[in-house]
């Protein structure tokens, strides 16, 4: 809204004083109207009124101030209070919590811990066992792996195995023990065992382990003989490291090519390469 006074003309110099006056007032008039923006469909770009300092003030279409923001301008490009931020309108202030953006509460904890500072947890958070703690001796920080040895045994198999007609079993203390059964070991040729009536045959032995010396000890047993006959163990003769013999004396009828030995020989392990 602009208000425009008619064109007036007097030759009378108090009138035209009155005039020049209203003129000035109706200035200031417009200035006040161009801040509350009341609309006016008339075209008044250019037009200057003055503000309460005796400024002159360019107004835009419509008497816009253009210097200072009309409250038609601020109504149209404010936020509106009915916006909302986080389901929250613009009426009030607005105090974002946790649950508005799906943060977690600081007062959440972990452990016992509550999430207003970084939070580290250690074995008694989590009712770990500590990785200083030891077993026998050994502490936790990597796999542990007990031996007899951590249990206070002076003794103890180190390493068991099988291969073949042989079974071994190693002892910290160096020793091997070997034992299994052979059918139809190597056998020399008979040999009359005077004139008894006997006769004999040597069996060799190769044994699966190579042991320090020839200083084992080698125990063999005679399950069976061919035919159901009887055979007599003489003594073990250890030849080297690796094959000992076994002197086999029967009755002479017999057939002892179908032998069974159950063996078991102990010794101290040669060390290994």
């Amino acid at each position: 809204m602009r208000l425009e006074l008619p064109q007036y003309h007097t030759a009378d110099e108090s009138l035209r004083q009155v005039y020049a006056y209203l003129t000035r007032m109706v200035g200031k008039l417009n200035y006040a109207l161009s801040i509350l923006d009341v609309p006016d469909e008339s075209s008044d770009a250019g037009i200057r009124a003055e503000d309460p300092n005796n400024k002159s003030i360019k107004l835009g279409k419509n008497s816009t101030n253009t210097q200072y923001p009309s409250a038609k301008a601020v109504v149209d490009y404010a936020v509106p209070k009915t916006r909302e931020i986080n389901g929250k309108s613009l009426e009030n202030d607005v105090v974002l919590e946790a649950a508005d953006v799906g943060a977690v509460p600081t007062s959440r904890k972990i452990n016992g811990h509550t999430l207003d500072a970084d939070v580290d947890l250690d074995a008694a958070d989590v009712g770990a066992v500590p990785e200083d703690r030891t077993i026998n001796g050994h502490a936790l920080t990597v796999d542990v792996t007990l031996t007899p040895a951590d249990l206070g045994e002076a003794t103890y198999v180190t390493e068991t195995g099988s291969s073949g007609d042989w079974t071994w079993r190693k002892w910290n203390t160096g020793e091997t023990e070997l034992w299994g059964r052979l059918i139809v070991p190597t056998l020399s040729a008979e040999t009359p065992w005077g004139s008894s009536g006997f006769d004999y045959k040597t069996a060799t032995v190769t044994l699966p382990a190579v042991f320090a010396d020839a200083n084992y000890t080698a125990h063999v047993q005679i399950a069976r003989t061919a035919g159901g006959g009887s055979a007599l163990l003489a003594a073990t003769q250890n030849t080297d490291k690796t094959t000992f013999a076994v002197p086999v004396v029967y009755p002479g009828q017999y057939n002892i090519n179908n032998i069974r030995f159950d063996i078991y020989v102990r010794g101290r392990a040669a060390e290994e390469a």
